[in-house]
C-alpha cells in the first residue's frame, strides 16, 4: 500500500481477518492511517497498526514508511509468536512512533536478519507492556546481520527495564548520535541498571557485537564517547561528521578499532587530517575513502604523521572535497597504492606532483572525473630531468574534466610500459596527451566513453588524442589559430564533416559563423557555443550568390547556446526554411537585440530599418519557416522580443524560462496551449511589460480554447518580479492537475492566479471540493500587493429568489465551497495583504510561513463578512501541520482576536513568530492551548511583556499547563520582557513547578529587561533542561548560586557569550558549602566575548566535571584561570580539546594551567583585539 493519503483504515470491523500466506508487507506513505483493522469506522483506538484482529502468520518482509498517525506497530496483547518467521523490519519516519516493539515480541524474533528504524520518534526500541518481570530480561537476536539506528531524536533507551542484549551474527551496525548513547562501558551499564528506568545504554558492547565487521556512526561529534577497543573486530569504518570541525579521527581509530577500511564524510578539516602527535605502529588501512570534506585544502602537512599512518594503504577515493587542490606531496603513504580515483573536486587544478608519481610504483588504476578545474594530472614544477614512470599503470580514465588540457603541460618524458586502457570522455580541450616524449608500448586503443564505448587509434597516443579533438570538438577565439583558417575558408579545417561540438568566443572579427551552403559539411554537429562575440550578427547567413529555394537542416544539432552578443540579431538570416529534427535545448541570453530566432528579412532591408531606426512590430521569435519538433528546453533572457509564438512549434516542450525581456506583453497564444502537453516548468520573471501569460488573441467568448485551458503536465510554476501582470489568463476555467510548485513574488497587480468557476444548477453547499490543482507540494508567495484570492471562486451566490424561499429570508445564500490541496507540503505567503485563502483544508501541510499579510486575522474560526481571516480554521483545516512560522507587525491581531478550537493545531511542533515591534503584545492563551503537541517555540524581535495572557483566565486554565510538550525554547530581541514576566509565564508559582517541565533546550538573546543580578530563580525550574545558550544579555553578573548549580543535572551543553558584566558563571559569595561542586553531566561548555568574566568561579570550591570534554575560551581579557579551588576534568585531559577561535587545539596538562597560558600570551603580544 503504497501513497493512500486518505487511507484510515485497511478494513474495519468486530472480525478477524487471517493472511496465511502473506510473506511480504509494504505500507508507505498514508499519513492518515491509524491502524490495520479497526472495531468501528468511528473509533480511532490506540493507533497501534497491529492488534489481536489481524494475523499474519508467514510474514517475512515488513516495511513501514510515512505513517504519521501510528504510535505502536505492534499490540502488547499480541501472542509472543505472531511475527516468528520475521526476516526483515524496516521502518522509517513514522513521527509519532513511541517504540519498536514490546518485549513479548521481541524476545520471538529468532528469524530476524535485517533490522532497521530511522527518523522515527521513539523514546524506546523495546517497551515493557504488560507483566514486567523483576528479574532482568535477556534479548537475544541469533541472526541479525544488519542493524541501523539512525536520526531517533527522541530516544531514551532501549528498554526501561533491567535486561542484557546479545546480537551474536551483526556483521553490519549503522547508528548515530540518537543510538551513540547505547555504547557504554560496563561501568555505565551496572549503573543503569541500579537507576532502572534512568539508563542510557541502549546496546551494551561487552561481547555484544563479537562478529562485527562494519560500522558505520554518522553525525559523530567531539562529545561521543567509545571506550577503547570497542569494536576490534570491525573490518570497515564509515564516519560522518555532520560537517563538524577538527574531529582527530586517527587518536579515535586508536582508541576503539584498527579497520582495513574507512570512510570519511561530511567532515571540515582546516588544515589536513587531523593526527597530530598521533605515532604508533601503522594502522592496517588498506582502503580510504574521502568524500564531502569542506575546508580541506590539502591531506598532509609536513610535520603530520599520516604517511606512517596510512602506509599500508592501497585504494584511495576522493569524491566531492570541494577545496582540495591536490592529493598532496606525501610518498610513504602512496608506496602501496594500487587504485587513485578522484572526482568532483571542483578546486583540484592538478592531481599529483612528479615526486608523489615517484612513490606510485604500485599503481595500477587511475580514474579521474568531473574535476572542472583540473588542467593537468600530474603538475608541472619547473625544470624536472627525470623520467617520470608509471610503472605498473594498467588502467587510465579520465573523463568529464572541462579544463583539462594536458596530462602534464610540462616537456617532461613519460613511461608506461603496462597501459593497456585508456578512456577519455567529454574532455573537450584535451588536445594532446603530453608535449615531451611519450611511451605507451602495450596501449593499441582509446576509448571515447558513452554508451557505444567506441575506440579509437592512430599509431600512437599524441596522434590519437589530436585526432579525437579534430573529430569531435572545434573551439575558436581570437587566440587560436584557427580563426584565420575559419575566416579564410573554413572547409580547409581537416575533418570539419566529422565535428560534434563547435564553441566560438570573443571572436571580434566574425560577423557570422556559416553560410547556408556550408551546412551540408556539418552533418554530424550536435552542439554550438557562441559568447561574448560583439561584431556577430548571425550566426547562419544565406549565401547571396547562391539563393536556392529548397530547405536547410541540421540533423543532428541538438543543444544551442547564445550568450553576451551585443550585436546579434538572428541565429539565421534566409528566406528557404531551416529544420532542426533533434535541437531540444535553446538558450539565448544578454543578446538585446535579438528579435527572431530565424529572419527573411533580407540583409538590405535589415539595414534600412536599422538606419531608420524602424522598430518591427511584427517580428516573432519562432519564425513560421523554421521547424522544431522536439524543443524541450527553451531559456530565452535578456532579448528584445515582442512575441515569441504564432503558431505551435512543438509539443514536446517541457521547460520555459524567461526573464529581463521587458517588451514581452505575453508568453502564449491561447491556441497554443492546447499543444503543451508535455510541459512541466514555466518561470517569467523581471518582464516589464507582460499582462498575460496567456493571450486570448482572436478568439471569440464563447470559443472552448478561450474558456477552458489545461496544462495537463505542468508540475512547477514561478512568477516574479512583473509588474504589469494582471492574471495568468482571461480563460473563465484553467487547470494544473499536476502542480507541485507555485511561486509568485512581486506582482502588485495580479489579483487572481487560478480561474476557477464552480457555477452550477445546483452548487454543493459546505461541502469539500477538491480542486484541479491538488497536486501542488509547495507554494511561495510574496509582494503580490493586489492579490485576493489563489483561486477566484465564480457563481458561488444563488440565486436570490431560491435562497429566499428555501430560508424564508431576503438575505441571498452563501454557498460555502472548501478547497482541498491534499498534496502540498510546504506553504509560504509573503506581503500579500489582500489575500484571501477562502475555506481551505491542507491535510498533507507540514510547514507554513505567514509574512506580512495584513488582514485583521490570520486565523478565526467562522468568516466574518467585514472582517474575514485570512485562513477560516477548524480541526480538519492543518490536521498534520508540524512547522508554522508568522512575521507580522501586529501579532496579537494577527493571530487571533477570538477564540480558537483546541483542535485547530493539532500536530503543531514548532511556532516561530517574529517581528511584530510596533505595540506591546502578549500571546493569547487560546491560540497557546490550540497547540497540544508544541515541543519548539521561537519568539524573536517583539514589543511582548510577557509570553502568555494570563488576565481573565479561570482558576482551573490558570493551572493548566500550556507547555507542558515544550522541549525548546528560544527568546531573542525582546526589549519589555522581563524576569518576572518571563517566569510567569512559564512558571506555575503556587504550585513552584516549571509549566515548562519537559524543556530541553533554552537560548536567551538581546534581552535587556533581564536585569537581576542572577538568573537563578528562572533556571532552577528547568530539571531537564540539557542545552542552555545565553548571548548578549547584558544586565546580570553571574547565572547562578553554587549551591544551585548542581540542580541542573541533565545539563549537557552550556554556552555564554557577548553579555559584558558577567563576572563569573556560578558565584559562592555568603555560602558554606561542603563538598565539591558536580556537573554531573556537563560535556560542551564555550565562554565566549566576556569582557568582564574573570573566573567560572571565583570561590575555592573543589569544581568537578567528569564527562566535560569540549572547552572554547575566547575574547575573555580578563580571564586569568578557570578556577580558584581543586579542579577535575578527566575526560577533558583525555581529549584536550581546549581551542582557541580558530579552532587551534591547546593543552598545557590542565584547564587551569592552558587558561593562564593563554592569557600570558595575549597580554605578551599586546592583541586585546584577537580572540584566544
Amino acid at each position: 500500500m503504497d501513497c493512500l493519503r486518505n487511507l484510515i483504515f485497511f478494513c474495519s470491523g468486530n472480525f478477524n481477518i487471517e493472511f496465511p500466506l502473506l510473506k511480504e508487507l509494504k505500507i508507505e506513505d498514508c499519513p492518515k492511517l491509524k491502524e490495520f483493522i479497526s472495531k468501528s469506522r468511528t473509533e480511532s483506538g490506540m493507533h497501534t497498526l497491529f492488534n489481536e484482529k489481524v494475523v499474519v502468520p508467514s510474514l517475512e518482509t515488513m516495511i513501514i514508511s510515512k505513517l504519521s498517525n501510528v504510535k505502536m506497530i505492534f499490540h502488547t496483547n499480541l501472542p509472543p509468536n505472531s511475527f516468528q518467521y520475521l526476516r526483515k523490519l524496516r521502518v522509517l519516519r513514522c513521527e509519532i512512533l513511541k517504540n519498536l516493539f514490546p518485549a513479548s515480541i521481541a524476545k520471538h524474533l529468532l528469524q530476524l536478519e535485517d533490522l532497521s528504524i530511522s527518523d522515527c520518534g521513539v523514546e524506546e526500541i523495546v517497551s515493557e507492556g504488560k507483566g514486567v518481570e523483576d528479574q532482568p530480561v535477556r534479548f537475544e537476536f541469533p541472526k541479525v546481520s544488519s542493524l541501523e539506528v539512525t536520526s531517533l531524536k527522541e530516544l531514551k533507551c532501549f528498554y526501561k527495564g533491567q535486561y542484557t542484549i546479545v546480537w551474536p551474527m551483526l556483521k553490519k551496525l549503522t547508528t548515530d548520535g540518537s543510538a551513540s548513547l547505547m555504547m557504554m562501558d560496563l561501568e555505565d551499564v551496572r549503573l543503569m541498571q541500579e537507576r532502572k528506568g534512568n539508563g542510557k545504554a541502549v546496546l551494551v558492547v561487552e561481547e555484544v557485537f563479537p562478529n562485527l565487521e562494519q560500522l558505520e556512526l554518522r553525525h559523530l561529534s567531539v562529545e561521543d564517547q567509545f571506550p577503547p577497543n570497542l569494536f576490534h573486530h570491525v573490518k570497515v569504518l564509515k564516519l560522518d561528521g555532520g560537517f563538524g570541525d577538527g574531529y582527530p579521527i586517527f587518536p579515535f581509530l586508536r582508541r576503539i578499532c584498527n579497520p582495513e577500511s574507512l570512510d570519511l564524510k561530511f567532515f571540515s578539516f582546516r588544515d589536513g587530517l587531523p593526527c597530530k602527535g598521533d605515532v604508533g605502529t601503522p594502522s592496517r588501512i588498506k582502503n580510504l575513502n574521502l568524500g564531502y570534506l569542506t575546508n580541506l585544502q590539502r591531506m598532509w602537512r609536513k610535520d603530520s604523521e599520516l604517511g606512517h599512518i596510512l602506509s599500508n594503504l592501497q585504494t584511495l577515493t576522493i569524491d566531492w572535497c570541494d577545496d582540495l587542490i591536490n592529493i598532496g606531496a606525501s610518498s610513504l603513504s602512496f608506496k602501496n597504492l594500487t587504485t587513485l580515483k578522484v572526482s568532483c573536486c571542483k578546486m583540484m587544478t592538478n592531481l599529483v606532483t612528479p615526486l608523489v608519481v615517484e612513490s606510485l610504483v604500485q599503481l595500477t588504476t587511475m580514474e579521474v572525473f568531473g574535476c572542472d578545474r583540473m588542467t593537468e594530472i600530474v603538475a608541472h614544477v619547473g625544470d624536472y630531468r627525470q623520467t617520470i614512470v608509471f610503472g605498473k599503470l594498467k588502467c587510465l580514465e579520465l573523463r568529464y574534466l572541462q579544463s583539462l588540457t594536458n596530462f602534464c603541460r610540462g616537456s617532461y618524458t613519460f613511461d608506461f610500459p603496462c597501459l593497456e586502457e585508456v578512456v577519455v570522455e567529454e574532455c573537450p580541450k584535451l588536445k594532446i596527451f603530453s608535449d615531451g616524449v611519450l611511451s605507451t608500448p602495450q596501449l593499441q586503443s582509446v576509448k571515447q566513453g558513452g554508451f557505444d564505448k567506441k575506440e579509437c587509434w592512430a599509431g600512437d597516443l599524441n596522434t590519437t588524442i589530436q585526432q579525437l579533438c579534430i573529430e569531435k570538438d572545434l573551439t575558436i577565439s581570437d587566440t587560436s589559430p584557427e580563426l584565420e583558417i575559419w575566416q579564410r575558408d573554413p572547409r580547409e579545417i581537416l575533418e570539419l564533416q566529422n565535428i560534434t561540438q563547435m564553441e566560438f568566443y570573443k571572436c571580434s572579427s566574425l560577423k557570422y559563423i556559416f553560410t547556408s551552403s556550408m551546412l551540408l559539411s556539418l552533418k554530424q554537429l550536435q552542439w554550438i557555443v557562441v559568447k561574448k562575440c560583439n561584431i556577430m550578427e548571425q550566426v547562419i547567413r544565406e549565401d547571396e550568390e547562391d539563393a536556392t529555394t529548397h530547405e536547410f537542416t541540421f540533423p543532428k544539432l541538438s543543444f544551442v547556446k547564445m550568450k553576451a552578443c551585443s550585436n546579434l540579431t538572428n541565429f539565421y538570416l534566409g528566406s528557404p526554411a531551416l529544420e532542426f529534427p533533434k535541437l531540444s535545448d535553446i538558450a539565448i541570453v544578454g543578446c538585446p537585440k535579438m528579435m527572431a530566432l530565424t529572419s527573411s528579412i533580407s540583409r538590405t532591408s535589415e539595414k534600412v530599418i536599422e538606419e531608420q531606426n524602424v522598430e518591427n512590430n511584427t517580428a516573432t521569435f519562432f519564425y513560421d519557416k523554421v521547424v522544431l519538433p522536439k524543443l524541450k528546453h527553451l531559456i530565452l533572457s535578456s532579448i528584445n522580443i515582442r512575441k515569441i509564438w504564432h503558431h505551435p512549434s512543438s509539443s514536446f516542450l517541457r521547460q520555459v524560462c524567461v526573464e529581463r525581456c521587458h517588451n514581452l506583453k505575453y508568453l502564449f497564444p491561447s491556441s497554443l496551449v492546447k499543444d503543451l502537453v508535455k510541459l512541466k516548468g514555466l518561470e517569467i520573471k523581471d518582464c516589464n511589460m507582460m499582462e498575460q501569460v496567456i493571450f486570448t488573441d482572436g478568439l471569440d467568448a464563447g470559443d472552448p480554447e478561450r474558456n477552458h485551458t489545461i496544462f495537463s503536465k505542468l508540475e512547477c510554476l514561478s512568477l516574479k518580479d512583473l509588474p504589469k501582470l494582471t492574471s495568468f489568463c482571461f480563460q473563465n476555467y484553467s487547470e494544473f492537475p499536476c502542480l507541485t510548485n507555485l511561486s509568485l513574488k512581486n506582482c502588485p497587480l495580479l489579483k487572481t492566479v487560478i480561474s476557477k468557476s464552480v457555477s452550477g444548477d445546483e452548487p454543493q453547499i459546505h461541502r469539500p471540493t477538491q480542486t484541479n490543482d491538488s497536486a501542488v507540494l509547495n507554494e511561495k508567495i510574496q509582494n503580490c500587493d493586489s492579490l485576493e484570492e489563489i483561486i477566484e471562486l465564480q457563481g458561488l451566490i444563488a440565486n436570490e429568489s431560491q435562497s429566499t424561499s428555501a430560508t424564508q429570508s431576503i438575505v441571498p445564500e452563501i454557498v460555502t465551497t472548501t478547497f482541498l490541496f491534499p498534496l502540498v507540503t510546504h506553504l509560504g505567503l509573503g506581503k500579500l495583504p489582500r489575500l484571501n485563502m477562502h475555506n481551505t483544508q491542507w491535510p498533507s501541510l507540514k510547514e507554513m510561513e505567514v509574512i506580512e499579510c495584513s488582514k485583521a486575522q490570520i486565523f478565526g474560526d467562522v468568516e466574518i463578512s467585514n472582517q474575514q481571516p485570512l485562513f477560516c480554521v477548524n480541526e480538519d483545516t492543518f490536521p498534520v501541520l508540524q512547522e508554522l512560522t508568522l512575521k507580522t507587525s501586529d501579532m496579537m491581531k494577527g493571530i487571533c482576536d477570538g477564540q480558537l478550537s483546541l483542535q485547530c493545531f493539532p500536530n503543531l511542533l514548532l511556532l516561530n513568530l517574529q517581528f511584530f515591534p510596533e505595540t506591546s503584545t502578549t500571546l493569547p492563551y487560546s491560540f497557546i492551548r490550540s497547540l497540544p503537541k508544541l515541543q519548539k517555540l521561537f519568539i524573536n524581535n517583539a514589543s511582548i511583556s510577557e509570553i502568555v495572557r494570563s488576565e481573565g483566565l479561570s482558576h482551573k486554565e490558570k493551572h493548566t499547563s500550556a507547555f507542558s510538550q515544550l522541549k525548546e525554547l528560544s527568546l531573542s530581541e525582546l526589549p519589555e520582557l522581563t524576569l518576572k514576566t518571563l517566569s510567569e509565564g512559564l512558571i506555575n508559582e503556587e504550585r513552584h513547578t516549571s509549566a515548562c517541565y519537559q524543556l530541553e533546550a533554552l537560548r536567551l538573546s538581546q534581552l535587556p529587561e533581564l536585569t537581576l543580578k542572577t538568573l537563578e530563580p528562572f533556571l532552577l525550574s528547568f530539571k531537564n533542561l540539557l542545552s542552555m545558550e545565553v548571548s548578549r544579555c547584558h544586565g546580570f553578573i553571574n547565572l547562578m548560586a553554587c549551591s544551585k548549580a548542581t540542580s541542573l543535572t541533565q545539563l549537557e551543553r552550556l554556552s555564554i557569550a557577548d553579555c559584558e558584566l558577567i563576572e563569573e558563571i556560578i558565584s559562592c559569595e555568603g555560602e558554606d558549602l561542603q563538598g565539591s561542586i558536580v556537573f554531573h553531566k556537563l560535556k560542551y561548555l564555550k565562554l565566549s566575548h566576556l569582557p568582564s568574566l574573570a573566573s567560572f568561579s571565583l570561590a575555592h570550591h573543589s569544581l568537578e566535571f567528569p564527562v566535560l570534554q569540549m572547552v572554547i575560551v575566547t575574547e575573555c581579557p580578563k580571564m586569568k584561570n578557570f578556577c580558584h579551588g581543586e579542579l577535575s576534568t578527566p575526560r577533558l585531559e583525555q581529549m584536550h580539546l581546549t581551542r582557541d577561535e580558530d579552532g587551534e587545539l591547546q593543552w598545557e596538562g590542565d584547564l587551569n594551567t592552558t587558561i593562564k597560558h593563554m592569557f600570558g600570551e595575549m597580554n605578551v603580544q599586546n592583541s586585546s583585539g584577537q580572540g584566544y
